[in-house]
């Protein structure tokens, strides 16, 4: 389509979205002007009101947005709204919207015409549209204007909160009631960004939904059968906090690339080609998008057949013979990865708020959230007793945490959990379980056939009650149920192995097909990762019909699984909550998960919930896309939430040097240390005389990657325990592949596995990027920071946070002396812990590649070891027993200060 010349102008457009007479080819004249046009003309705008049949036909509506860059997100203008396109069957008025800009104070901004033609209260106009749910809170948030009669088009496809109701779903499923023609359709509906070549794009868009009534009998009656959009239903801050949700998640999604690399290497088995993934974050999915497989000598397009674990099958749109072809260079899926279930229960849990049809007033947990109460809830007057074995031997401050989250008070209570790294986060999540399932008595010295089914406390005993509902009764049967959840599914192993630990085996892990074994699920310990696999179900395995629930779940009144498992339209069909009720949930990982993901577990089971545990670090990684898209938040950007917040304060993971130095810079002196080896030779930082290097969009440092091998080398020999970890994918997937080739001298990955199991030895599970790292540990820990010229996002704290908090015997981090020396690196907390450990050792020179290279050991062998277990035990000595109970801890020594 055309680009329009400067305001105001009037053209004849036509589109050829429809394919049949009499929309096919049909023209319709379009006006372009700007807001400021209408303070001294109306002229446009009342003609086109007139221009309708009937006052109550809908006028179609639909709006353009800033796109989502670099710059538009440091501006804060990404994806707000710019310009409206109103139209009717013959004829559409396209509006550039007049803003306030604080660089023009004196421009004076007056939306009174726009508010009194169409958008007046007591004439309120009936709209239809594409998209009509983010237009009309947009509308309101950014310039103060309400929608209270308007049809949401893809509405028709929102059948239940689960429903897909993208442009490409709407046209799959109307094409031919609505005979549509399919590129053009999906090219008018999918294009909302504001550019030149798409103005004309939005006058289409806006006459399609104006005349699509008048395609079909069929299509009439879908979109009469659509419940409308009415602002007047909801309250301002309401409106404003479901519009920050939509915001945040149209900028994330807008910054997600247009393609998808993968890490993959491709074999050829009975004529079949298949791409083997090598990374779980980086793996082929199943998906319509265009695989482009650039091989040395040929470029060679395909989808994807079937994906089963790393292995995905190909179809090609060409024959190659892979001997010709060479080695393949890249692979790469073309097209934004695409909405998750989650994705879209949110973003229909937002348009049914405007509907009318989902509550916010009344859900109590959102209001706990949004709108505070300014009256403290009550509380009772004692804690409440507790005897789980596992919270006996709690510390007092995870102690106090549960005691906190197992109070009875407010039906729909927030509890917030803070645990800086290594204080025992699954420690208190397993005693917590414990407590609500009711376990008394010690299960140490029980077999395991009597572990199997736990004391009852007397609320948890089945009560015979007539006016029992039959979900009522099967949970009654069941007693006390927990659901555990968090982002990942890692996370949620991760708790799985210490309900194991503790003695907790009625639970049920779920995890994602795609995940299975043969990814990341990986113990370290024999006999839980049995335990693990006895209680685990791929989601692929869960029961088919309803009646085949309560034998799938047998004694288990534990669900773990990811957050956006738990609202997964599987359980929701099986009814899975009838057995399993969702009241008492906990949440790990709690400070990565954005809020508006939490909404349709708020949506689904707000009423429902009575305890609400929230477990996380917000000093530790943020929400993805949190560092591009500052407005997305989790619960610890709550003030009303966080300073009620449980804090854990003792580590039972870091040396002391660490602790001390991370507690002073991070935690307010308020993490005090376990351990107590309180050498500094537990931490030691080689100045590596290397060059990051870009490729793609991501560093790596070839020096700091052999540095990487001779210390690992070093670790192995010695059979210690140690991960390598990088803030750069590209870093940690050459070190992987230059640890198994050095290591083991073979050339393929298939060959490397062979050989590590006939050999029994590891190099999987060895090389992290940082971001898949956290709420992992090792002994030793070997951190390469790749960065040699300009710290790049190392100045992200929260990032470097997680890097210097994994070990719990050693680590060594690889850098450059000279840029961690600088005056400007000190203001990160990268720099800020280099200058103090610089300090600690009287500023005398670093170790460097040449020692590696020359076989100078760096691993200390007596270093002490850290703590079995993380919960009941005393901290390191009298005195910071003390600072516990004060909430302070002795500020390191040798402070970093400023060189001479």
């Amino acid at each position: 389509m055309a680009t329009i010349a400067p305001y105001p102008t009037v053209h004849k457009l036509t589109t050829d979205v429809f394919n049949h007479e009499p929309l096919k080819g049909k023209s319709f004249e379009a006006t372009f002007i700007h807001e400021r046009d209408l303070y001294t003309d109306t002229t446009p705008l009342d003609a086109l009101l007139k221009s309708r049949t009937s006052t109550t036909d809908a006028l179609g509506l639909a709006g353009a947005y800033i796109p989502c860059n670099e710059d538009s997100l440091d501006d804060g203008s990404a994806c707000l709204l710019t310009k409206i396109a109103v139209a009717t069957p013959d004829a559409v008025l396209v509006i550039e919207l007049h803003f306030e800009d604080a660089n023009y104070p004196s421009d004076i901004v007056d939306h009174t015409t726009l508010y009194n033609s169409l958008f007046n209260p007591e004439n309120p106009l009936p709209f239809i549209g594409f998209n009509l749910d983010r237009l009309a809170l947009q509308l309101f948030g950014e310039y103060g204007m309400r929608i209270y009669n308007g049809i949401e088009i893809s509405s028709t496809l929102a059948k239940s909160v689960n429903d897909d109701r993208s442009a490409k779903e709407f046209v799959n499923k109307y094409r031919w009631k609505a005979d549509l023609d399919m590129g053009t359709a999906i090219e008018v509906l999918d294009n909302e960004n504001d550019t030149p070549s798409n103005v004309s794009i939005l006058a289409a868009r806006a006459w399609m939904s104006a005349v699509l009534h008048q395609a079909s009998e069929a299509m009439s009656s879908a979109l009469a059968a659509i419940d409308p959009i009415n602002l007047s239903l909801l309250e301002d801050e309401e409106l404003i906090e479901l519009k920050k949700a939509l915001l945040s998640s149209d900028r994330l999604r807008e910054t997600a690339p247009d393609f998808q690399k993968h890490e993959v290497e491709v074999k050829k088995i009975g004529g079949k080609l298949f791409l083997v993934s090598q990374q779980y974050n980086s793996r082929v999915r199943e998906t319509e998008y265009d695989l482009e497989l650039t091989f040395e000598n040929e470029i060679v397009n395909a989808r994807t057949k079937k994906v089963k674990g790393k292995n995905a099958e190909l179809v090609l749109s060409q024959s190659v013979d892979l001997d010709k072809a060479g080695a393949l260079l890249d692979a790469v899926t073309l097209g934004k990865e695409e909405a998750t279930t989650l994705d879209n229960q949110r973003s229909n849990f937002i348009l049914f708020a405007l509907q009318g049809k989902a509550a916010v007033s009344d859900n109590p947990l959102l209001q706990n959230i949004w709108f505070p109460s300014s009256e403290p809830a009550p509380r009772p007057i004692d804690p409440p007793t507790l005897k789980g074995t596992e919270y006996m031997r709690l510390n007092n401050s995870q102690k106090e945490a549960v005691e906190e989250m197992m109070q009875e008070g407010d039906k729909a209570r927030i509890v917030l959990v803070h645990g800086p790294p290594g204080t025992g986060k699954t420690s208190v999540i397993a005693a917590l379980t414990q407590c609500i399932l009711g376990e008394e008595e010690p299960l140490d010295d029980k077999d395991e056939a009597s572990q199997a089914v736990p004391v009852l406390r007397m609320d948890a005993m089945t009560i015979e009650d007539p006016n029992l509902s039959e979900g009522e009764e099967k949970e009654a049967e069941r007693g006390p149920t927990v659901w555990i959840v968090a982002q990942s599914n890692v996370a949620v192993k991760n708790v799985a192995e210490k309900l194991v630990k503790v003695g907790i085996y009625q639970f049920k892990l779920i995890v994602s097909r795609e995940f299975h074994f043969e990814w990341r699920l990986v113990c370290r310990h024999e006999h839980i990762y049995t335990k693990i696999k006895e209680n685990m179900c791929v989601t692929s395995n869960l029961p088919k019909t309803k009646g085949e629930v309560a034998t799938f779940l047998g004694d288990a009144r534990v669900v773990l699984c990811t957050l956006s498992m738990l609202t997964n339209p599987l359980l929701q069909k099986l009814e899975f909550y009838n057995y399993m009720p969702v009241k008492n949930v906990v949440i790990d990982e709690a400070s990565q998960i954005q809020l508006g993901d939490l909404l349709p577990l708020l949506h689904l089971h707000g009423h429902e919930i009575s305890r609400l545990c929230l477990v996380g670090d917000h000093k530790q990684l943020a929400p993805y896309g949190q560092e591009e898209v500052q407005e997305i938040e989790s619960i610890f950007e709550k003030d009303h939430i966080v300073k009620d917040a449980c804090l854990l304060k003792i580590t039972y993971r870091l040396p002391k040097p660490i602790s001390n130095i991370i507690s002073s810079e991070v935690y307010a002196s308020k993490l005090i240390p376990f351990n107590n080896e309180s050498r500094i030779t537990c931490c030691k930082w080689l100045d590596i005389a290397g060059e990051e290097a870009l490729e793609g969009t991501s560093y790596y440092n070839a020096l700091e990657v052999e540095s990487a091998i001779l210390l690992a080398k070093e670790l192995e020999a010695k059979e210690k325990d140690f991960r390598v970890i990088s803030p750069y994918s590209t870093q940690t997937s050459k070190a992987c592949f230059l640890l198994t080739r050095t290591l083991l001298c073979l050339l393929t990955v298939f060959k490397i596995l062979a050989r590590m199991k006939d050999e029994g030895m590891k190099w999987e599970d060895k090389c992290f990027n940082v971001d898949s790292f956290q709420g992992n540990e090792a002994d030793y820990i070997i951190i390469s920071l790749v960065r040699t010229k300009a710290m790049g996002f190392l100045k992200n704290d929260r990032r470097a946070n997680v890097l210097l908090t994994r070990c719990k015997k050693g680590m060594f981090v690889l850098s450059c002396r000279e840029l961690m020396m600088r005056d400007r690196t000190r203001d990160t907390l990268l720099g800020k812990f280099a200058f103090s450990w610089n300090a600690s050792q009287n500023d005398l020179p670093w170790a460097s590649y040449s020692d590696l290279e020359a076989g100078r050991e760096m691993v200390d062998e007596d270093l002490g070891p850290a703590p079995i277990d993380s919960a009941g035990s005393k901290p390191a000595s009298r005195r910071t027993a003390r600072a516990e109970k004060n909430g302070k801890v002795p500020q390191p020594k040798g402070k970093g200060k400023k060189r001479k």
